[in-house]
């Protein structure tokens, strides 16, 4: 609606009361409850989504930083190595860890932990109870809006913790340069694709029940959500967010830089092949994060893409083992011969 259908009065009460209509045409008013003080906007988008009205819109906000992403670039090429050391914080996004910023673990609450549970359980009955209502009937709209208001109520809990992690980590004086993965959420969450057994035609295994459950755990952390909080607030309080391309942070050691699949033993145990360097896996990342990070903005040859991302222009910035490389190598030769084989047939 634009401004002429609306406005916003606030009665002797305090309560603010929105008025939809024009002189001609009175809709009626509508009691809105006020998160934060705000300007006048020119338009407004009002929403009914389970039984339940909402109002949306956007107003000029005067940020007194007006520096670009490039501009912070700029200046942080000014500082050295420790000055960046101190100020920069590498953010490691995990399913075990849902967040690992440096040496600090931010995780759900026990409390959060236990609405959540106790949501989802509730989710299951209604599920089944709705399954045996009968299509087109009240009941079955009533329990419809029932379990969609219960969903609702799990993304409050995930929205709550992504606001206070992130607020807790903007907040800390010290990171002043808050460094995050390039990760592509909807890409990791796809559904695996069905497979055919070339020879005989028949559908094998594509392990579909366990992708579907590491696809809840991702969805059920925020990992985008926490990535937008953090923008925001960070651009907000002035502080500078970069992000780093994702490959091989799991597998890299934050000592050596040595890069092989077999450093990582386990979910949570990291062990360096060639160092012998040991640590938690998500705190191991999140250093290669911050080191990746530094040593992209301290070369003269990186880009900052239109997404924030630091990328190599191809001057080698982020250095990868000889093992890493002789891996990769077997791997394309493999495939060669694969593809001869196939031509030769």
């Amino acid at each position: 609606m634009t401004r002429e259908l609306f406005r916003f009065e606030k009665c002797s009460d305090g309560v603010t009361r929105l008025f939809i209509g024009t002189k001609t045409n009175h809709i009626g008013f509508l009691s809105i409850k006020n998160h934060s003080s705000y300007k006048e906007p020119n338009s407004i988008r009002i929403k009914k989504k389970n039984g339940r009205y909402s109002v949306s819109f956007c107003y000029e906000d005067e940020q007194t930083d007006k520096l670009t992403q490039s501009d912070h670039l700029e200046y942080l090429r000014s500082l050295d190595r420790n000055q960046l050391e101190k100020m920069t914080i590498g953010i490691d996004r995990g399913v075990k860890r849902p967040v690992q910023a440096g040496d600090e673990v931010y995780d759900f609450t026990l409390e959060q932990k236990r609405k959540k549970r106790a949501k989802e359980r509730y989710i299951k009955r209604c599920q089944k109870q709705l399954a045996k209502k009968q299509k087109g009937s009240k009941r079955r709209t009533r329990q419809k809006r029932n379990l969609s208001r219960t969903y609702e109520k799990v993304a409050y809990i995930r929205k709550d913790f992504c606001h206070k992690t992130s607020r807790a980590i903007v907040n800390k004086e010290e990171n002043k340069v808050i460094v995050l993965e390039d990760l592509r959420t909807k890409h990791m969450t796809k559904k695996p694709k069905a497979k055919k057994d070339e020879s005989t035609g028949k559908w094998i295994s594509n392990n579909k029940k366990n992708k579907g459950g590491l696809n809840r755990s991702i969805l059920d952390k925020g990992w985008y959500q926490m990535e937008l909080f953090i923008k925001y607030k960070a651009l907000k309080a002035g502080k500078v967010w970069l992000k780093v391309p994702a490959h091989h942070t799991s597998q890299e050691c934050a000592g050596c830089g040595h890069t092989h699949p077999n450093n990582r033993k386990t979910q949570e145990k990291f062990i360096c092949g060639s160092c012998g360097h040991a640590d938690h896996a998500d705190k191991n990342a999140a250093e290669v994060i911050k080191k990746r990070a530094i040593n992209l903005i301290l070369d003269s040859g990186t880009e900052l893409s239109s997404r924030g991302v630091l990328l190599d222009s191809g001057r080698g910035a982020t250095h990868k083992t000889r093992g890493a490389n002789a891996n990769r190598a077997h791997s394309k030769e493999a495939s060669k011969k694969k593809e001869l084989s196939a031509h030769a047939a």
